[in-house]
């Protein structure tokens, strides 16, 4: 990522339980370790690592000693380096399942905007950022109501994480960019669902970034690309993201392949690669030739 110019790396893994599952839980000795050396390694590549933490499953979010709870452990990894820290709140009950919430907030918008907001205060006296996924994050289904009372309540320089007008996109305009921007007021912060494949494990996506406009850049923070877990071949797909990134305007998907492949496989890789690219180098939105 440094050297292609990627700047920000997202820890966001749902399988490590002390993530998503286990949040309420320290890291052990070991895992603590590991996780330090991979801050290291962003610190030393000029990256930026956020650390996110996904306690939505099970949190209490009117109970002052989950707060604590969540608190305490965002510190504890704070120790190995981290200082951005991400609140995932993606891929939880739409209703609040506790008597205690239920008592406590007419709707899950306002507890999560409750929970942000005490974050956002807490991590000023400490110096971290923070950034959020909304439970509603797409524009292809979830709780309009719930994003617009996101937007209007928590504070307007936290970044809420979109992933487009679906959750695997094909395209994404900077119209379509701001008409999001109005519901949360605030620019979104593109969480672009390429070339992961967790819904389609069989299969690689080796393609290009396409179908992002060239404008997109007046209209969003950033973006930040989900990989496939086959991390060497996502770098095919995260170099051509770094060339656009860097000059959207100019950026040609084609040359930009051909340079991904050259840079990570020698100067005969695009020849040597050609198969797999042809096989592998379509979309999400395109029938594969092995799918039927």
């Amino acid at each position: 990522m440094g050297r292609v110019g990627l700047n920000t790396y997202v820890y966001a893994p749902k399988n490590d339980p002390y993530h998503r599952s286990r949040w309420r839980e320290p890291y052990p000795a070991a895992e603590r370790a590991r996780l330090g050396e991979l801050v290291q390694t962003a610190q030393e590549s000029g990256v930026t690592f956020w650390y996110a933490i996904s306690p939505g499953l099970t949190m209490v979010y009117s109970d002052r000693d989950d707060y604590t709870t969540l608190l305490g452990k965002i510190e504890r990894v704070a120790e190995v380096g981290v200082r951005h820290f991400g609140l995932f709140l993606d891929d939880v009950p739409t209703d609040m399942a506790h008597e205690a919430d239920r008592d406590s907030y007419a709707t899950l918008a306002d507890a999560h905007v409750d929970l942000i907001n005490r974050l956002a205060q807490d991590f000023e006296s400490r110096g971290f950022m923070l950034s959020v996924t909304p439970t509603t994050y797409t524009d292809a289904w979830g709780d309009r109501e719930y994003i617009e009372r996101l937007g209007e309540g928590v504070d307007p320089d936290i970044p809420l994480y979109w992933t487009g007008p679906d959750v695997a996109t094909p395209e994404i305009t900077a119209s379509q960019a701001e008409h999001w921007g109005e519901l949360i007021a605030r620019k979104p912060l593109i969480w672009d669902n390429y070339p992961v494949n967790d819904y389609a494990r069989w299969r690689l996506f080796l393609g290009p970034f396409r179908g992002r406009a060239h404008n997109l850049s007046t209209s969003v923070l950033g973006i930040i690309s989900n990989p496939m877990n086959e991390a060497h071949a996502s770098m095919i797909a995260l170099s051509t993201l770094a060339d656009y990134a860097k000059d959207p305007g100019a950026y040609d998907p084609d040359l930009s392949l051909r340079r991904a492949l050259e840079s990570l496989y020698g100067a005969d890789g695009a020849r040597l690669l050609a198969p797999f690219i042809e096989i592998y180098g379509d979309y999400a939105e395109d029938v594969n030739l092995f799918e039927p």
